[in-house]
């Protein structure tokens, strides 16, 4: 695939620009001491220097989740070197993937998301895609993505990575309080609260919630004036116990809900299998009963297009998240026990629209509910020795399940040719001749697509890591993870115009042994060399329909190694990590679809891999003015794959081919410069955000694709000790770009193109107590 097209600002125009912004800061520098300050992780379940881990790791600070304006998933994705995603016209339809190890079949998470310890994303849906990836963040104090298998330390379907969300916990010390109002184009409102009260000398609740809304940017020129109009809010509340300096135990409920009226998407005229076949076997249908052809162009068609759509209905989305943790830690002098514990519910329901036209022909829904719960138990060594271990076990227990329904309406204008098709494609009884001379039957109204999906799997695991510092320079660690899955599937067909009956239900029982090799050298008190080998899972499943495929798919492995270094240098002013890994991939889980029958099914492609590198500096490149950049290069190819199968039901050599959602250029870069302003503090931000051309399915269809698109946001802001004001603007350059496609085998109008927001602007004020 392209890397920067040449209209583009340029990856190397864009480097030697910060050299030299750099080269001019450091012939300017001051005598003053500087010095940039440390970022604590627990990317290995306790607290560590990020110089110190040997993890490739992207830390975001509260300060930076601020300063940039990271509200919710795509503002810290876009920003990590080697992260790809896509969210299909809403943020309840997202998925990701980290070094290329993406969610493109089977119904685990090829990534975890934790939140305080908890997994909150261990399953997907069919498709691949998570509900409760992209919640708004709320009360954040720090962001960790991992990348590369983390078995050992968090678990099951991390082989991608891990991203470690740590909230910000209660405080026994002292009573205060934020209030956060915000206001931009297209209609944008949000009003945000936290605050923080002591009960007593031993306890304390930290309370925050959130109220958001906008108008959307998508203008609807149909019938219906239906936008990507988006109604968000959310609470959350955190107890904190401190009885003695031996016990800390933290709880915590959250509810969050977003609401949306229409995904933002845009048609592309490019048509599915069915609507395309119609065209071209029976396009005089068309003209015989004066109708306009396929595909019906309402509005110009995307790539010329990226905010019109016209419908006649709207597709309203409603995705309502509760979650409930506790993680209680208590210190027996030589060993430390943790307990974490956490429950997760989503319920999500979309309905409306469903041939993406003004045509009143089609309706579909969507509708799924998750819930998950763990607990894990933790005891790990204290003594400050040459040895340091860690062992635990952890239950889990998720389960998904899906509705979806297709409806076809005695109002489609469309109804002859779906009656005429129904009799030469779908074997459904009546007279072609007597439609064409008569008009349209209605044999083929009704339901296309009734079908209820679900899985639960229940996993138990056994982890240790072992850590012998051999020396000062010289340390040596292995860690080890046995887990035993146990998966329940089910589908169930009811009568339909299109798609046979069934009813099928089956389980199957998966386990694995995950071990884990770092060695690490410390040849210099401000650098670390390390070197790893670690190995991935992720749990096998159910495919509904056998026609194509076996009843069962494999689990999923791959061998990670990885070297990287991490060094501060220019006296502790800059921190320069690198890291360099192949990923040896076996039995890949890939969706793919019968397209009469619109059942999901996966095939496991035997061999693939990943390989790449990432690289990140950080300087202070003079008092006040701070610059981070990132790199990541990634490539990612399915090495035997002889079996693939297309989301059209066709049977496909894929070998070659590049993974979907492995952009192969990743970069980021953020210049920071803050100074004393009378009372306060005055700062200017501005970040720009490149990702490369992605494909979106395993045949590489150009059709398909992402295009590469890069961003860029602006913020200045003013801190003083009880308020704060800001002014930004995202999308600064108005870029023009497109993050995901859908396609429906109804839709008159072609694959719809989940588009981007335009530039927008807004401001904002921050009032502390």
């Amino acid at each position: 695939m392209s890397a920067l097209s040449p209209n583009r600002f340029s990856l190397k125009t864009l480097c030697l620009a910060v050299a030299a912004a750099a080269s001019a800061q450091v012939a300017a520098q001051s005598d003053a001491p500087l010095a940039l300050e440390e970022v604590v992780v627990t990317a290995q379940k306790r607290e560590q220097s990020l110089q110190d881990v040997p993890v490739s790791v992207t830390a975001f600070t509260e300060d930076v989740i601020d300063r940039a304006g990271i509200s919710d998933f795509s503002g810290y994705a876009i920003k990590t070197p080697n992260v790809g995603f896509q969210q299909r016209g809403n943020r309840a339809d997202t998925k990701f993937g980290i070094r290329g190890v993406t969610n493109i079949g089977g119904q685990a998470s090829a990534v975890g998301i934790y939140v305080d310890e908890f997994n909150v994303v261990p399953n997907v849906l069919t498709n691949g895609t998570s509900r409760t990836a992209d919640t708004s963040l709320l009360d954040i104090e720090r962001i960790e993505v991992l990348r590369g298998p983390q078995g050992t330390f968090f678990g099951r379907n991390t082989m991608g990575g891990a991203i470690n969300i740590t909230t910000a916990k209660p405080d026994v010390n002292e009573a205060f309080g934020k209030v956060t109002l915000e206001a931009g184009e297209y209609g944008h409102y949000l009003a945000k609260a936290t605050g923080n009260v002591p009960l007593g000398d031993t306890l304390a609740l930290r309370g925050a919630a959130y109220y958001d809304e906008n108008d959307g940017y998508i203008d609807n020129k149909g019938p219906s004036d239906a936008s990507n109009a988006e109604e968000n809010q959310g609470i959350r509340a955190a107890l904190r116990w401190e009885p003695n300096s031996a016990l800390v135990a933290d709880f915590s409920v959250s509810w969050s809900e977003m609401q949306q009226d229409y995904p933002a998407m845009v048609p592309t005229g490019i048509l599915g299998e069915i609507p395309g076949l119609v065209v071209e076997e029976g396009g005089f249908l068309f003209p015989t009963f004066g109708l306009d052809p396929w595909p019906l162009q309402e509005v110009p068609f995307y790539p010329d297009n990226y905010t019109d759509t016209a419908t006649d209905l709207g597709r309203g989305m409603d995705s309502e998240t509760a979650m409930v943790t506790a993680r209680i830690e208590y210190d027996f002098d030589t060993v430390t026990l943790t307990s974490v514990t956490g429950y997760i519910k989503n319920d999500y329901d979309m309905a409306g629209e469903g041939d993406a036209s003004s045509a009143p022909a089609f309706t579909v829904s969507r509708d799924s509910d998750m819930e998950a719960f763990s607990q894990e138990f933790r005891l790990a060594s204290n003594a400050n020795e040459s040895v340091h271990w860690m062992v635990g076990f952890i239950y889990a227990d998720d389960e998904t399940n899906e509705t979806d329904l297709s409806t076809h309406l005695e109002s489609d204008p469309y109804l002859a040719v779906w009656d005429v098709l129904g009799i030469l494609e779908f074997g459904l009884p009546g007279d072609v001749v007597d439609i064409i001379f008569n008009g349209p039957s209605g044999i083929s109204v009704g339901n296309f697509e009734d079908v209820d999906r679900g899985s639960q799997t229940k996993s138990y695991a056994v982890f240790g890591d072992l850590t012998w510092d051999i020396s000062e320079q010289w340390s040596l660690s292995g860690g080890l993870r046995y887990t035993y899955d146990d998966v329940e599937y089910y589908e169930l067909t009811r009568p339909t115009i299109t798609i046979p009956v069934s009813d099928i239900s089956d389980s199957e029982t998966f386990d694995d042994i995950s071990p884990r090799l770092n060695l690490t050298w410390f040849p210099a008190e401000d650098w670390t060399v390390y070197g790893t080998i670690s190995k991935g899972y992720k749990v096998g499943g159910f495919n509904a329909s056998q026609d194509l495929v076996e009843l069962t798919f494999d689990e999923e492995t791959g061998w990670n190694y990885e070297v990287g270094f991490k060094s501060s240098l220019w006296d502790s002013r800059m921190q320069f990590n690198a890291a360099a890994f192949y990923f040896d991939w076996s039995d890949l889980q890939v969706r793919g679809q019968d397209v009469r029958t619109q059942r999901q099914i996966v095939v496991n492609a035997e061999e693939a891999h990943t390989q790449g590198v990432e690289l990140e500096v950080k300087a202070l490149l003079t008092e006040g003015l701070t610059l981070d950049v990132a790199y990541g290069y990634l490539e990612a190819e399915f090495d035997k794959f002889d079996n693939a199968i297309d989301t059209n039901g066709a049977l496909f050599n894929a070998n070659g081919n590049t993974i979907p959602l492995a952009p192969e250029n990743t970069f980021t870069a953020g210049l920071e410069y803050q100074f004393d302003l009378g009372a306060g503090e005055a700062w200017a931000r501005v970040d720009y955000s490149f990702i490369d051309d992605q494909f979106a399915s395993a045949d590489n269809t150009p059709e398909r694709a992402i295009d590469s698109y890069e961003l860029w946001n602006v913020r200045v802001g003013y801190d003083a000790e009880h308020w704060g004001v800001q002014a930004f603007v995202e999308n600064l350059a108005d870029e023009e770009y497109s993050s995901a496609i859908e396609n429906l085998e109804t839709f008159y109008t072609g694959f719809q193109r989940t588009v981007g927001k335009p530039r927008w602007a807004g401001v904002r004020l921050d009032i502390k107590f």
